[in-house]
């Protein structure tokens, strides 16, 4: 038997609906040399049953059913079960297109790349809108060449941070224990990449749309409320910061993901008094956790802001919690 190029692993949740789309672009790919792994992770519909059909018709499916943990603990296990010289995630209601496969793979071997990354497409399923989101140019070397040639453009874009536009040597997560954090729902993905790109030797960046991200508004992970939305916030940017010690980062790049900490700590903030549903008193102990924690106290005096945000940064800094209250209330 040949041995598996590519391992392709597919969370499953009450995906009936799109899984076979997804499935049917796998099985169109130009690159044979795939096993695909589902991975169904509790699922109350009749994913589970599509998920074993599929198995049953090609030798390359593999099916693993287990209780619902989560996107993360999902792919952590398709981790563990993978065969292949390198791994690919996929939504299961996402889309590849004929050649993603083959042009990764590509890249990679020539390279010698362990990690090989691709621009995507949004499509919004509500208008059919097609967005390309892509490198600007391509790109191979190293993670500390990267990180100061390429890595503020492709963060402030979004582009680095998704785990499914990235093919990556399976060895390389093996090797350093690089798993996705299953404590949360929400910016695990960028995590878990900022722990690929620490470790990676090579790099390899194609300029072209190689991925179909099917953008359903109603169901984006982003515009839900997290009750630990904070705590995940903390722990992408420990990775991250993580990241910039190893490859000695300039002081820029610690200035830019701090920004991002602070301007997502404080939309989360408003988010408590707008979509918790929690009782005010609830309200009020959170936004004194939160916005009197050490981490984000700090983070706000470095923080350059102007217009309401100066000000949230102020009543913050001098802990005006009563009048920051009224404030998130009134609005």
């Amino acid at each position: 038997m040949r041995e598996t190029k590519i391992s392709i692993v597919v969370p499953v949740y009450n995906a009936e609906k799109e899984l076979q789309r997804c499935v049917d672009s796998i099985f169109r790919q130009s690159f044979s040399n795939w096993e695909l792994l589902l991975i169904d992770d509790g699922s109350r519909d009749s994913s589970s049953a599509l998920c074993d059909r599929l198995g049953a018709q090609d030798t390359r499916v593999r099916v693993w059913h287990k209780e619902n943990g989560g996107v993360s603990s999902a792919r952590n296990l398709g981790i563990c079960k993978a065969e292949g010289e390198y791994l690919f995630f996929t939504d299961s209601d996402d889309t590849l297109f004929p050649d993603t496969l083959e042009t990764l793979y590509q890249k990679a071997k020539v390279s010698g790349a362990d990690l090989s990354v691709c621009g995507f497409t949004y499509l919004v399923e509500q208008t059919k809108e097609c967005v390309d989101n892509l490198p600007e140019k391509a790109f191979c070397g190293g993670g500390k060449e990267y990180l100061e040639e390429r890595f503020l453009s492709d963060f402030r874009r979004e582009f680095f941070n998704p785990p499914w536009n990235k093919l990556i040597r399976r060895e390389l997560l093996l090797e350093n224990d690089i798993r996705f954090g299953e404590e949360f729902a929400i910016c695990e993905d960028m995590a878990f990449s900022m722990q690929v790109l620490e470790k990676s030797k090579g790099i390899c960046v194609v300029p072209e749309s190689l991925y179909c991200y099917h953008y359903k508004e109603a169901e984006n992970l982003v515009n839900r409320f997290h009750e630990n939305y904070y705590e995940a916030l903390l722990y992408f940017r420990d990775r991250t910061w993580q990241c910039f010690r190893t490859l000695q980062a300039k002081q820029e790049l610690y200035a830019e993901v701090n920004a991002c900490f602070v301007g997502k700590s404080l939309m989360y903030l408003h988010k408590i008094y707008r979509d918790s549903g929690y009782e005010e008193t609830r309200k009020y102990a959170e936004l004194k956790r939160i916005g009197g924690s050490l981490p984000l106290q700090n983070a706000l005096r470095e923080y350059r802001a102007t217009g309401k945000r100066r000000l949230l940064r102020e009543l913050l800094l001098h802990k005006r919690f009563r009048l920051l209250d009224s404030l998130y209330r009134w609005r």
